[in-house]
This record gives C-alpha cells, sequence and structure tokens, in this order.
C-alpha cells in the first residue's frame, strides 16, 4: 500500500513539473493578472484548505476563462508538493462517502467541531466576472451529490453575492489579494424559503503563516439572519402537540398545564401554535441562532409514523426529510442502520428505554385451591418425609436391641411409622417407649413437629396477607412464553422489530418470527396500542419516556420493567445537512447546562406513585376450599379403610372356620382309627376330646354329631355286658 502511495506521488509530480525552457515566474496565463507564483500561492492554500477539511484529495475545475492547463498545472504542483492529490475535474472520480468525523464523544460530534471524514474536495477555479455562472454550476452539482464532497470556489478579488440558491447548500468563496498575496476564505449557506444567501467569514489565510481559521468550516452560520427551517413532525404528545386556549379558573391557579397558550411563539410560522417538548428546545435554538421555522405534517395519516428509511419505502418522518421535503425531523429518533443510510442524527436530546405495558387489573391471586398446600416448599415436604424415615428407623432398630422391654404394639417397624405419624397430624399414642433412649427418639421428633407447625403457620399467615397479587409475567422471557394466552405487540415503523431481530436470544427470536408472520401484533400508534392492551391480553413493547407522560396521572396499565434496548433519542436530519452543525452545538450547551433537563421536568413533571391495591383479598369458599379438600379426602379414606376392614374380616373368619373344621376332622380320623385298632371294643358311636372337657360326637361313617360332655360320653359309651351278650346270641340271618 505505500509503495502504490509513492508511486502515485511521483506521477502526480512528472505530470506537474513546469514546461522546459519556460521560466515559472514569468510564464504568463490567460488571466494576465495572476502569475504562476500566484497560482502556487492558491494550490498552497488550498493544500491548508484540504487538510482543515480533512480530505486527502482535490478535485480542480478550471474555468474556461483562465488557461486550463497551464493553471491546472501549478496549482497542482503545489498540491502535490504538500502530498494532497490532485486530480482533474474531468477524471469521473468515484463519489466520497457521506459519512462524518468519526471523532465522537458521548453527546454526538467531537467536542471541537463537526467535521467531514471525506476523501475528496472539488475546488472551482474561476475569476470575479464568471463567479456567478460558476456558483450556479456548483449548486446544481451540489444537489447531485447530496452535499457529500465540499464545494471550494477560488479565484481573484471573488466578492460573495447576498443572492442565492432556493435550495439548503453551503460552499466557500476564497477570495485572493495579489498586493498582499492573502486569501479572505468565507463560507456562504443557502436555504430553501428564499433566494438570499448567508455570508459567514471564517479565517484567512498568508503564506508565512498558513491557514488561520476562526471558525471551522462545515458547521452552519452563526447568525441565520431569519431563514426558515422546515420541520418534519406530527401531534404525539408531550413531543409535539397543538396547543390550547384554557381558562384559568380560581381554584386552578397553582396548576400550570403546559399545553395552555400564554403567548404565540415568535419564531414560528404556522397558522395553528404547536407546543410540546422538542418545540420547546426548538425555540431556545431559534432564539439563539436568529432563524424562524415551520412545522409540516404527512400528507397522509398512514404516515404518522417516524419511518424506517429504505426497508419501508421512505415514509414517516425520515422519508420526508430523505425526500428533502424537510430540513429536520421533529422527533426522538434511535439510530439504527436504516436510517443511518438516509439521514443524519443531531446530539441526544433523551434517553429511554423499552418496558412492557399491561393493563393494571391483569394480575393473579395466589390465594386458590392450593392456598393450605403451597405453603409447605417442596424442600419442606422432602425433610419432613426424610425426618419421618429417620426417626421410625432408629426407633425400631433400638426396639430391635430391647424387644423384653418394649411393648409389644410398637415392637414392629409399621406400628412405629404409624405412631410417628399421629404425631405429625397431632393426635395421641396409646403407647410410648419404655426406654430412655427411645423416648429420647420420640421427643426429638415431637420437638421437630412443632417447629414444623409454626412454620407452616408463619408461611400460611404470610400468603393469606402480604403477597395476594402478582403479575402474569415479570420478565420478558416469561412474557414470551406465555404465548398464546398472551400477545406481545409493538409500534409500526419504529427500529424495534430490527433490534429485535439482531439480538441474541432464544425469546428474540421467537417473538420477532411471531410478529413477521402475524403483522396485526403491531399497531400505527401509541394511542391504538394502549386501547388494545386495556381490551385484551396484550402485552404492548414501547418506549418508556412515551409511556411515562401518557399515563403519569392514570393507574390503568402496569409497567413490567424489562429494560430492552437503552437508547438515546436524537433529531433527523436531512443527510450532510449544512448547518447540522450549529444546531448540535447549542444543543449540547442545553444539555451540559440542564436545560434539557429542566424542560423535562416542566412536561413529565413529578411522577405521582399509583396507590397500591390492598394487599389483602376476602377468603370465600374457593380460597379455602383446600382444608375441606383435605377433611374429604380424609374421610374418604376413611371409608375405604373401613371397607377394606369389613371384606378382610369377613374373609379370615371364613378362613379361621374351614381350618377349625379341618382340624376337627383330623383328630376323628385319629380317634376312629385308634378304635378299630382296639379290637375289643365295639360302640355306635365315638368321640373324641377338646380342650374345653367336651367331646365330639361322631357316627362310623365319621359324620359330625355335635358336643357332649364327659358325663354323657361315659353313659352313652359304657360297655353293657348284657346287651352285648344278648346281640352275640342271636344268630344271624
Amino acid at each position: 500500500m505505500r509503495m502504490k502511495t509513492v508511486l502515485s506521488l511521483v506521477v502526480c509530480l512528472a505530470l506537474t513539473l513546469p514546461i522546459p525552457g519556460m521560466s515559472q515566474s514569468a510564464q504568463p496565463t490567460s488571466d494576465m493578472r495572476l502569475t504562476s507564483n500566484d497560482l502556487q500561492n492558491l494550490g498552497r492554500f488550498i493544500a491548508d484548505l484540504a487538510r482543515s477539511l480533512h480530505v486527502s484529495m482535490i478535485s480542480v475545475c478550471v474555468h474556461p476563462s483562465f488557461g486550463v492547463k497551464e493553471a491546472y498545472r501549478n496549482v497542482a504542483l503545489a498540491l502535490a508538493h504538500s502530498l494532497v492529490f490532485p486530480t482533474s475535474c474531468g477524471d469521473g472520480t468515484p463519489p466520497a462517502p457521506t459519512s462524518r468525523c468519526s471523532q465522537r464523544n458521548g453527546f454526538g460530534l467531537s467536542a471541537g467541531s463537526r467535521c467531514w471524514n471525506r476523501q475528496l474536495a472539488m475546488v472551482h477555479l474561476t475569476s470575479r466576472d464568471h463567479l456567478e455562472e460558476t456558483v450556479s454550476q456548483m449548486v446544481d452539482q451540489y444537489g447531485l451529490i447530496g452535499g457529500s464532497i465540499p464545494q471550494v470556489v477560488v479565484g481573484q478579488d471573488l466578492t460573495p453575492a447576498n443572492k442565492g440558491m432556493s435550495s439548503v447548500a453551503s460552499w466557500l468563496i476564497a477570495s485572493y489579494t495579489k498586493a498582499t498575496k492573502q486569501v479572505v476564505v468565507q463560507e456562504v449557506f443557502s436555504f430553501s424559503d428564499s433566494n438570499e444567501s448567508v455570508v459567514q467569514p471564517i479565517g484567512n489565510w498568508i503564506p508565512t503563516t498558513g491557514l488561520l481559521l476562526h471558525h471551522a468550516p462545515g458547521q452552519g452560520p452563526l447568525d441565520f439572519h431569519g431563514h426558515t427551517i422546515t420541520l418534519a413532525s406530527f401531534p404525539y404528545p408531550p413531543y409535539v402537540m397543538l396547543g390550547e386556549n384554557c381558562t384559568r379558573h380560581s381554584d386552578d391557579q397553582y396548576h400550570y398545564d403546559p399545553r395552555c397558550l400564554t403567548h404565540r411563539p415568535q419564531r414560528q410560522l404556522n397558522e395553528e401554535v404547536y407546543v410540546g417538548y422538542l418545540l420547546d428546545i426548538f425555540n431556545i435554538l431559534a432564539q439563539k441562532l436568529n432563524f424562524t421555522y415551520r412545522v409540516l405534517q404527512p400528507h397522509h395519516r398512514r404516515d404518522y409514523i417516524f419511518g424506517m428509511g429504505a426497508s419501508d419505502n421512505h415514509s414517516g418522518l425520515v422519508g420526508m426529510v430523505f425526500r428533502q421535503e424537510a430540513e429536520v425531523a421533529l422527533a426522538s429518533l434511535s439510530i439504527s442502520k436504516d436510517r443511518l443510510m438516509d439521514i443524519d442524527f443531531s446530539g441526544y436530546v433523551e434517553y429511554f428505554f423499552r418496558n412492557l405495558y399491561i393493563r393494571s387489573n391483569a394480575t393473579l391471586s395466589n390465594i386458590g385451591w392450593g392456598t393450605y398446600v403451597q405453603s409447605f416448599q417442596p424442600h419442606t415436604w422432602v425433610g419432613t418425609a426424610a425426618l419421618l424415615a429417620a426417626a421410625t428407623f432408629t426407633l425400631w432398630f433400638i426396639n430391635q436391641h430391647e424387644k423384653n422391654l418394649v411393648p409389644w404394639d410398637i415392637l414392629t417397624f409399621f406400628n412405629i411409622l404409624f405412631m410417628f405419624f399421629s404425631c405429625v397430624v397431632q393426635q395421641g399414642v396409646p403407647t410410648m417407649p419404655a426406654t430412655y433412649r427411645g423416648r429420647a427418639v420420640f421427643w426429638l421428633f415431637w420437638f421437630s413437629c412443632v417447629i414444623l407447625y409454626a412454620s407452616y403457620t408463619a408461611r400460611l399467615t404470610s400468603s393469606l396477607t402480604v403477597s395476594t397479587k402478582m403479575l402474569p409475567f415479570s420478565s420478558f422471557a416469561s412474557a414470551v412464553a406465555s404465548y398464546p394466552t398472551w400477545q406481545i405487540g409493538i409500534m409500526r415503523g419504529t427500529p424495534l422489530l430490527q433490534f429485535l431481530k439482531e439480538a441474541k436470544g432464544r425469546s428474540y427470536d421467537l417473538l420477532s418470527s411471531r410478529l413477521d408472520d402475524n403483522p396485526d401484533l403491531m399497531v400505527a400508534s401509541e394511542e391504538e396500542g394502549v386501547a388494545r392492551l386495556l381490551t385484551a391480553n396484550y402485552a404492548f413493547l414501547s418506549e418508556t419516556q412515551l409511556m411515562s407522560y401518557m399515563f403519569k396521572e392514570n393507574c390503568s396499565i402496569k409497567e413490567i420493567n424489562v429494560k430492552l434496548f437503552p437508547s438515546y433519542g436524537h433529531l433527523g436530519y436531512a443527510k450532510n445537512l449544512p448547518f447540522a452543525g450549529m444546531l448540535d452545538r447549542e444543543l449540547f450547551r442545553l444539555v451540559s447546562g440542564g436545560v434539557i433537563d429542566r424542560l423535562r421536568r416542566r412536561w413529565w413533571g413529578v411522577a405521582i406513585p399509583c396507590e397500591e391495591r390492598m394487599p389483602f383479598t376476602e377468603l370465600d369458599f374457593t380460597h379455602t376450599v383446600t382444608a375441606f379438600l383435605v377433611l374429604l379426602i380424609g374421610i374418604i379414606l376413611a371409608i375405604v379403610f373401613f371397607m377394606m376392614e369389613k371384606i378382610c374380616k369377613k374373609i379370615l373368619l371364613k378362613k379361621h372356620k374351614s381350618f377349625c373344621i379341618s382340624q376337627v376332622k383330623v383328630r376323628f380320623r385319629q380317634a376312629l382309627m385308634t378304635q378299630r385298632c382296639n379290637a375289643n371294643t365295639s360302640t355306635n358311636a365315638v368321640s373324641s376330646s377338646t380342650h374345653d372337657g367336651r367331646s365330639i360326637a361322631v357316627d362310623p361313617t365319621g359324620r359330625y354329631l355335635g358336643y357332649e360332655t364327659r358325663a354323657q360320653a361315659n353313659v352313652v359309651h359304657k360297655p353293657n355286658s348284657s346287651v352285648n351278650n344278648r346281640k352275640a346270641a342271636v344268630p344271624d340271618r
């Protein structure tokens, strides 16, 4: 890159060398009043001016009244010696970048002066007789390039005329005096309201001292001489509003409404009177810089938006400034990439961010069906269960080593668990541990239950009396996640959608895609967004300053502080506006002097906090139903257990009876086998003794005949020899 620069400079020097055999001091020109030395002095002046304009290339345009080649060679020689690259006016130099100086501070531009960060400036070398013709051609060219290239008119004894062009433009006129070899530099500004121009001296040049500037070029005039600036805006409180004729009553002598007209602004040319925060700022600027202004509204109601530039077909205020219908967009605009392509921005006039706004009554109560259960946090439930298990296991382990001292009803694991559960639900237990070790575990568990009751009571009381209302969402991520129950919308014509697309995060991607898929979520104005959020589950993402003014005395809107995309608000300038630097300088003085803060307090006033709703909620059946629900569940479980016990009892009794009968049959068979083995004993019935002293009478076939006492058994079964003998004497038939 350095080699390329050196080669370009060498070529430039070769082209600008004087013709051999001709003295530079005696070299004639077509204008006999300027010698080669004079032209080279002009070249040195142009080189110094190029450094003040922050350019490195000069396009030299020579009027035909001069010897074009000779004049160009002498001027270009001086430029090349100063390391400024000269080019001919017809070389087709590519357009220069239109961005301004990159040296910026917190306010906007550098504290020194507004400057160009361009590569090229155009110098028109002419004579006094052809000055008007040169200026006319230069202004036409100025309009074609949009003022992106500084224009300089250089000549001998040039006198700028007060008559200018009916367009916004600026150029420098450098008048060279041959006798003193001095150059007087003046800046000329033309406005769209009249053909009269404003001429402002900015410095002079002397060969011995160089260029001395007492006012930086490209800033604007110190005195606008009453010229008119056109402002593009539309009413949106409190920034721009139509004034009202208010009648003051005796009871409101201490109440001040800034919308009321006490006098007509002297610098405003509209038939209707506009007031507002931004109008107050511009009234101060108009007084200091001596200009007037006119507010111009968009032609169609649909263009009452700020606008985004080319992305929305140059609609709204940004489109009006881009089409040169106005010089300044009177609105608090955020800087975005699309807007930077079409307009410039002033220093900031406010600072704001974006919050979500919903209706105030869109709150949820934390008292409901689960009120009496929600007082137990998850860790409390887990801790209670762990304590119950640990105490049960410990007491069971102790009882296993002291079985001879422990009552039988708390010996098993499940009986101990049921005992501790009785303590949790505040029920008494019939049996206590017999040993001191067991009682220590029992007392420790009982003390833990007391602490648990106190904690539960405190949490329940707090939930019923302190925080009974809560928002449907409290963060941007939760608001996006609440879709489709809640929808989020923005205002059309703002850079907010572009900010959402450029932001990194799943919530931003989801919301931007929803806005693209459903354009109905975007509204045309703040009023439309407010009307929508008051009637539906609609969260409006808007600027804090504007919404705080709209609802500073209205508590029907609730603000959710998500604080997205903090931004500075700026005025919008036409691209390369000649007097933008002077407006910015005075605006910076208002900010640093505290005037902006005082104006803001005048319009926004002191915020009056809304009266909070009563934190107590009247409890009805739906709020206390949880307690009855727990009782109902207990009753149902008791009935279920009762039915299960009845069924189990019947089953157990049936099994016990069948078991007893089977035991009787077994004993009968044993007795029968014993009698059969006894050959000397013959009887028609046998009996079996039971544990209560009764006998079971059975027949020889084993059929059950009933119970009988021992005496009856002895009488019945006593051997009768006579009878037996008779039966034995009877022969068989």
